[in-house]
């Protein structure tokens, strides 16, 4: 579904990312591990198209997206929930889940809002709520629900669990692990909360300095100690 192959990025004449490799399978959870600053929100951003890659390629399914913009890659059933979730703070639940849904175009399907609500039911519960009274963690359920309607067939999560408290973190990594099993979507999740994404991924790569220095399951990079020597955990 995802392959990134080779791919050089960054701002102004500095440099984030470099050699980026990696593939990701059909209904594959892929978790990308790092620290602060170590170029994880860049790679999000040139998968989204939201950063033009300065070389190298990226592809989702057979079709090469990397002169691609985010619309046109939106097109091709990308979706982004952005580092602090992003939602429109002074519309309702159900006013910002519509919005995701004017990205679906001709994938849009009856019924879609009732799914998301499916598996949020805290959202149905405050779908005539404003967003921006809402809690962090009822935020980042949102902007999951929000993409969702686009009826994606890649799905992009920066640090879903930052600003959220402990007790719905969990919740929220459950949560897209069940639409991972229900609908089988592909999914990159960039966190440094390593216990989150052993939770839901498969398999995860490590950057450090815009480099991916350690690949495998969450138990084999932790017993061959490359979270604790590249994470500090």
């Amino acid at each position: 579904m995802l392959r990134v192959t080779g791919v050089a990025a960054g701002y102004g004449r500095g440099v984030v990312l470099h050699d980026v490799t990696f593939s990701v399978a059909q209904g594959e959870v892929l978790g990308v591990l790092g620290r602060n600053g170590m170029g994880k929100t860049t790679l999000i951003r040139v998968l989204a198209g939201l950063l033009r890659a300065r070389q190298g390629s990226v592809h989702v399914g057979d079709v090469d997206v990397t002169r691609e913009a985010a619309y046109a890659r939106a097109g091709h059933g990308v979706a982004v929930v952005p580092q602090g979730r992003g939602v429109f703070a002074e519309l309702t639940v159900v006013e910002n889940l519509r919005l995701g849904r004017m990205a679906a175009g001709r994938r849009a399907r009856p019924g879609r809002l009732d799914e998301v609500f499916d598996h949020f039911p805290r959202l149905a519960e405050r779908r005539k709520q404003r967003a921006g009274t809402m809690s962090g963690g009822e935020q980042q359920m949102l902007a999951i629900g929000r993409a969702l309607m686009a009826e994606p067939q890649l799905l992009l999560l920066d640090e879903p669990s930052d600003g959220i408290m402990p007790v719905l973190v969990q919740q929220i990594a459950r949560d897209i692990r069940a639409v991972n099993v229900d609908e089988g979507l592909t999914t990159v999740v960039v966190e440094q909360n390593v216990p989150m994404v052993a939770s839901m991924a498969g398999r995860c790569l490590i950057l450090e300095s815009g480099r991916i220095v350690a690949e495998g399951t969450p138990d084999a990079l932790a017993q061959g100690g490359d979270i604790e020597r590249h994470l500090g955990v």
